[in-house]
């Protein structure tokens, strides 16, 4: 016969893996209602929408919402469609760079432009030597780090049009790029921002130097369509500088947010509901 001690000892196990299972399904619930919001880096706009984001959903009683910085488009991309985001933010060549299954363009929320500098006495002087060697050498153009926005929509430009695969690229970017141009070290700098702010610190490095000027970036072959049928390029003039003449051809891609396709149901739909009604001040 088993001794009463022995039955209690069985029922006090029983209790303790009861629990557990019962912590452990809990724990695992909570995960699944887990809502990321990937931003981006520290003092970028992505970051600053990726945080008013995250606080609208917890105003409208999503659970569980959490901001995550992240380096950038790429990187949100990827994690929306691993599923490791929720929800977050990109341009729009870079998710047609990544591909776009298994994500939702849940809306957009402006625009960045593609700038292009060169050196004023340089071997790049409009688009078309960029696609050229010039004596048996590739013109160099620094595109910024790998996986950065800037990087991935240059990448994807030479899908576009193979004439730009001819240019050697380097990973850097910001003023030590324009500075090793003016230089002579580099033909060309690419970088990527929104349009209209003339104080952006490359905008005003560029024109702060007698040395550097903006080029045209128009050529017929950068055209192709997000998931929407909207372009993933349109032509755009754009301003550098104040005053007549001051301003470049160029092309422009929209920032959009996107979302896991398999997230909740009921998040996807306040998602929609926030873009559609609070763009501003996610935006702000």
């Amino acid at each position: 016969m088993t001794s009463p001690k022995g039955i209690s000892g069985c029922t006090a196990a029983l209790m303790v893996v009861a629990i557990v299972v019962i912590l452990f399904t809990a724990l695992a619930a909570q995960a699944t209602q887990t809502s990321f919001v990937t931003g981006g880096k520290k003092g970028g706009s992505y970051e600053r929408w990726g945080k008013n984001l995250t606080n609208l959903m917890r105003a409208q009683g999503i659970k569980g919402a959490q901001y995550q910085p992240s380096k950038g488009a790429q990187q949100n991309v990827q994690r929306v469609k691993a599923g490791e985001a929720t929800v977050g933010f990109t341009q729009g060549d870079v998710l047609m760079a990544e591909g776009a299954q298994g994500v939702e363009i849940m809306g957009a929320l402006g625009k960045e432009c593609v700038f292009v500098v060169v050196n004023e006495s340089g071997i790049v002087q409009d688009e078309d030597d960029l696609q050229s060697e010039h004596d048996g050498k590739a013109p160099r153009i620094a595109v910024g780090g790998k996986g950065t926005g800037s990087q991935v929509s240059w990448s994807y430009m030479s899908k576009l049009e193979d004439g730009y695969k001819t240019a050697a690229q380097d990973y850097i970017g910001g003023t030590r790029a324009l500075g090793k141009l003016a230089a002579g070290q580099l033909d060309a700098v690419m970088f990527v921002t929104a349009p209209g702010n003339l104080n952006h610190r490359l905008i005003a490095a560029v024109n702060g130097n007698d040395k550097l000027k903006f080029i045209d970036i128009d050529d017929s072959d950068l055209n192709d369509d997000l998931p929407s049928g909207e372009p993933v390029y349109t032509f755009e003039e754009v301003d550098t500088k104040e005053g007549w003449g001051g301003g470049i051809d160029t092309i422009c891609t929209q920032v959009v947010a996107i979302a896991n396709v398999e997230a909740d149901e009921d998040v996807l739909d306040e998602l929609s509901n926030l873009f559609l009604s609070n763009a501003a001040a996610i935006t702000q």
